[in-house]
Formats: structure tokens, sequence, C-alpha cells
């Protein structure tokens, strides 16, 4: 599994995860463009990861393995210190915030999709937690724009994998292979 980072909604912000110094596991921090300056995010012993920020930029979401197994948490932005939401019981993994930050989206230890609402309020509160359909067979799923659809990437046993190809500042690089 690959370290992550995403850019707030804003592109003001950068929350990334890094391996910790000591105990092997991952911690979330971030960068605030302009400034070199880490914002330690979640750094302990465990493992916190897969971190994103809601749409509105107020509350960073995350999954971690504090309890021994791992769960969907989310806290405060950038105050992080200020508080700890626990969103998912009995295992969660892959949070995702829906695009008007009402919903998070999550894998659950069922491996089963589950929805909770978020609550419209000054401090953060979750519910009518309830499980969508069944993850098996999916390695990775993102929720679209609308909130009410999904995509789902399936494990196709047996066929070739197929490789991402990153190529960076496309646009210069077509400017000087293409003349106009």
């Amino acid at each position: 599994r690959g370290l992550t980072s995403r850019w707030s909604k804003d592109g003001r912000w950068l929350v990334y995860e890094f391996l910790a110094a000591e105990g092997g596991g991952a911690d979330l921090s971030a960068i605030r463009v302009g400034d070199s300056t880490q914002l330690p995010l979640a750094n302990s012993r465990f493992i916190e990861r897969n971190a994103s920020l809601s749409p509105d930029g107020r509350w960073l979401l995350y999954e971690a393995n504090t309890t021994g197994a791992f769960e969907v948490y989310v806290r405060p932005f950038p105050k992080t210190s200020e508080g700890l939401y626990q969103v998912s019981s009995g295992g969660g993994v892959d949070p995702k915030w829906s695009a008007d930050g009402r919903e998070i989206f999550f894998r659950n230890g069922n491996n089963e999709l589950a929805r909770v609402a978020v609550a419209r309020s000054t401090t953060f509160a979750v519910d009518d937690q309830r499980v969508l359909f069944s993850l098996r067979g999916v390695v990775d799923w993102d929720v679209m724009p609308d909130g009410q659809r999904f995509v789902l990437l399936r494990d196709r046993q047996g066929q070739q994998r197929r490789k991402l190809v990153v190529v960076e500042n496309f646009f210069q690089e077509l400017n000087a292979r293409v003349p106009r």
C-alpha cells in the first residue's frame, strides 16, 4: 500500500501521510501552500492513513488502527488536538466524503459500503449509519459527485493488471513535440 496525499478542495492545503521514524507506522501531516512548515495532524505509535479534508475544509477524515482494528475517524482541521470522533464501529477503511460534505462513505468490517450522514452544526456529529451494498470482489471504489452513484473497480483474477502512467508537465511536453 502506497502513501497517499490529497489537496484540499480550495487548493490551499496538502494533507499527506508519511512513514513514522519510530514504530514503522504511518502518520498524517499537512502543508499550507506557500509555507514549508509541516503541521502534524495525527501522529502516534499507531497507523493513521488515507486522509482527506471535508469539502468546507473544517474536518479531517482518516482511518487508524488505534483500537487494534482499523476504524474511521474525524478531527477538526487544522486544530486536530481539539477533538476526535469515531465514525465507524466494527471496522472501517477507505473513507471518502460526499461532494457536499453531508455524508461519509467507507468500507466496513464486513466488506460492505457503509454511509453515515453528517449533521450540519458547529460541532461534528453523525447519524443514520446504513449499509448500502457488498464490496466483495471490489478492489477500489469512489463516490460520484451526486452522492448517489459509485464507481467500482472489480478484481479480475487471472487478467493482466494495467499500469498507471503519470506524465508530469504534459502540456509542456506536448507543445515541445507537436508544432503548432
